[in-house]
């Protein structure tokens, strides 16, 4: 057995010890062959051209630069004979990002639970994510180096200080890894009693809303400007544009930020629960009722936020008692007497027409201009296709961490198919597009093959011949009709696959196809 092939059979051995790429090039630098940590061959890299490597035989030493597949990894190539062994360490940066992404991510909640600053340094002390007690990013202390935590980096020992950031409170340093530790700044008792009620639950901020594009940063700053306000918010978009986002990232702008973010979809509850869920209820109430009454979202949400979304799926009686509590800034409970005055900011979001709705009677007119005192319309993803790449970008990224892949893009060819289509599905569906297409390849490029078929069921699909004797309503239901028939279709008529598909409620979903003339959909009912 010769050296190369000495060499090709113990990849696989060095891959699993270093948990990481590994390689053979010739003189030339081109790669013979390439392994991961898991021992499969990697063919999308083979056959290119590795300058270390040549230069590794020619100098005849070892030689390190940077790692192309994981950024801050290292590669090295060692010569042996006409034969370069390259090396990298990119398994252990991978992990070491993958944990700073968890603790990223848990951050907030964290610092929520302990009721106070939640911060990660690196193996120098040096602060690099810091989030306040109230769920806010603390950017003033990120670039500062702490000697205590370089301290306890060093030893890789835990220790309990006095806190820098909150007075009269303590500070825990906690090495997590070789490169990454964890510090936990908690406030003194009576503070923390005067804290617990002011915690909000919102999730997202302006930061988290991905994109560039004229359309985008106009609807960001108008919601940037209003979210200082108290006045109701209406979202208008279309399903997976990010409604949601929005609504959350208002709230947390806004002076109620510290007060709850309270969410509701209405339409995904039961008609004869929202009432009791939106108002609470006395004890009795009902039968199967909480035999101590319980209180509603409205009054969780006093002085913090409500967020309706789907409010034009709302029943129409209870549309009029939303109406009094905007009006009045009261409620009554289900089964009470007694008002109880709320101070709740209404965030209500819609992907219907609801003046269309309003001429057919299904929502109410006052309520309309009520809730519509400040619209903001969130643009398609048709509208702002130059921020596909963008999010395309910030996708693979995110999901490199969770599923443990090294994608390092999308090619062209990929991209310009990503490009051409509609996304009907909006952001939410480009996301799942490339959560798939991350699943069916380990590194390298994200090809054409790995994206959904129906990126290409739409260029393939010819014009249908259009009926210029109905009205445009009509249209737009026959339109409605075939297009949930087909989702029904590609999911195998699984109801809740094809509702999340379709950006509505299960309920939504059924009443559609119970609602429905067309003969397709007739045959499932």
């Amino acid at each position: 057995m010769n050296v190369q092939d000495v060499l090709i059979h113990a990849l696989p051995i060095i891959a699993k010890l270093t948990d990481g790429f590994v390689a053979i090039t010739d003189s030339t630098g081109n790669r013979l062959r390439v392994i991961d940590a898991n021992g499969n061959s990697i063919g999308i890299l083979e056959n290119r051209r590795l300058g270390l490597g040549e230069e590794s035989i020619k100098q005849g030493k070892v030689l390190s630069g940077p790692s192309e597949l994981a950024k801050g990894a290292r590669i090295w190539a060692i010569p042996i004979g006409q034969f370069a062994l390259i090396v990298t360490d990119d398994g252990k940066k991978h992990r070491q990002t993958q944990i700073e992404y968890s603790l990223k991510e848990s951050l907030p909640l964290i610092a929520n639970v302990i009721g106070g600053e939640a911060s990660i340094f690196n193996e120098i002390g040096e602060v690099i994510h810091s989030i306040n007690h109230d769920g806010t990013s603390n950017n003033e202390l990120v670039g500062q180096i702490n000697k205590d935590a370089y301290s306890s980096m060093t030893l890789h020992k835990s220790h309990v200080i006095q806190s820098s950031v909150l007075p009269g409170g303590k500070s825990i340093l906690i090495p997590i890894s070789k490169g990454l530790g964890l510090e936990l700044s908690t406030l003194s008792p009576d503070t923390l009693d005067q804290e617990i009620n002011k915690e909000g639950n919102a999730k997202y901020n302006f930061d988290d809303i991905i994109g560039k594009s004229d359309t985008l940063r106009k609807a960001k700053e108008l919601s940037l400007r209003v979210s200082k306000s108290i006045s109701p918010v209406l979202l208008l978009g279309e399903s997976g544009t990010g409604k949601e986002l929005f609504a959350h990232s208002i709230h947390n702008a806004s002076s109620r930020k510290n007060h709850k973010f309270v969410a509701i979809n209405c339409g995904s509850i039961p008609e004869n629960l929202i009432e009791s869920i939106l108002f609470g209820y006395e004890k009795g109430s009902f039968t199967g009722a909480n035999p101590t009454g319980k209180n509603g979202l409205f009054i969780e949400a006093h002085k913090g936020t409500i967020f309706l979304d789907e409010i034009a799926e709302m029943d129409h009686r209870l549309q009029t008692r939303l109406l009094r509590v905007l009006q009045e800034k009261e409620i009554m409970p289900l089964g009470s007497s007694k008002t109880f005055e709320v101070d709740v900011r209404v965030i209500a979001a819609t992907n219907k027409n609801l003046k269309q709705l309003i001429k057919e009677g299904k929502f109410r007119e006052d309520l309309y201009y009520r809730l519509n005192v400040i619209p903001i319309d969130i643009p398609s993803l048709a509208e702002r296709k130059e921020d596909i790449k963008v999010l395309v970008n910030s996708f693979i990224k995110e999901y490199n961490i969770l599923l443990n892949k090294r994608i390092t893009g999308c090619s062209h060819e990929a991209m310009n198919k990503l490009l051409k289509y509609q996304w009907p599905g909006n952001v939410r569906q480009l996301r799942n597009a490339i959560e798939r297409a991350i699943n069916v390849v380990d590194a390298g490029f994200i090809e054409v093959d790995h994206l959904p078929d129906y990126i290409f069921n739409e260029e393939r699909q010819t014009v249908k011949e259009i009926n210029y004797n109905q009205s445009l309503d009509e249209a737009i239901k026959r339109f409605e009709q075939e297009y949930i028939s087909e989702v029904l279709a590609k999911t195998q008529f699984n109801k809740q696959e094809a509702a999340n598909q379709l950006g509505v409620s299960t309920t939504t979903l059924w009443r559609k196809i119970n609602n429905s003339n067309s003969d397709y959909i007739e045959r499932i009912k």
